[in-house]
């Protein structure tokens, strides 16, 4: 089966502030030219290396960076099923980076300064990485 450009990939809906949501198609073409752009122009990626998109799979932005855009850079790609804090192991993330080889990690700046205020003083971790 082949794909084209135009054909639809998914519909992104707005939150319906004003009244109605309204729904955006995101052609196929369009959003895997971008992703491919970032990856290489904006995360500096290279084939073979190991990105990580901390967010949600359910948002726009987890399911682009962390589906569709390493694997189509010929990357790999990080699913992690958590949550930076309030759990047994606060240092989770820098875990997940550190047994994967992550090189880039993409995600919002809220969950650095929550893993910050958790992650216990003694661990090894360095707090001048999220400052």
């Amino acid at each position: 089966m082949q794909i084209a450009t135009t054909d639809p990939l998914y519909i992104l809906y707005s939150c319906g502030a004003t009244g109605q949501p309204k729904g955006v198609v995101r052609d196929t073409g369009g959003d895997m030219v971008a992703l491919k752009w970032t990856m290489e122009n904006h995360y500096d990626l290279k084939l073979g290396e190991v990105f990580w998109a901390a967010f949600d799979v359910g948002w726009v932005v987890g399911h682009s960076y962390i589906c569709c855009g390493p694997p189509l850079h010929g990357c790999a790609t990080v699913m992690y099923e958590g949550k930076p804090v309030g759990t047994t192991d606060a240092c989770g993330f820098w875990r997940v980076i550190q047994d994967h080889k992550v090189t880039v990690l993409f995600t919002a700046p809220t969950a650095f300064r929550a893993i910050k205020k958790e992650e216990p003083k003694d661990e090894l971790s360095d707090p001048a990485m999220i400052e």
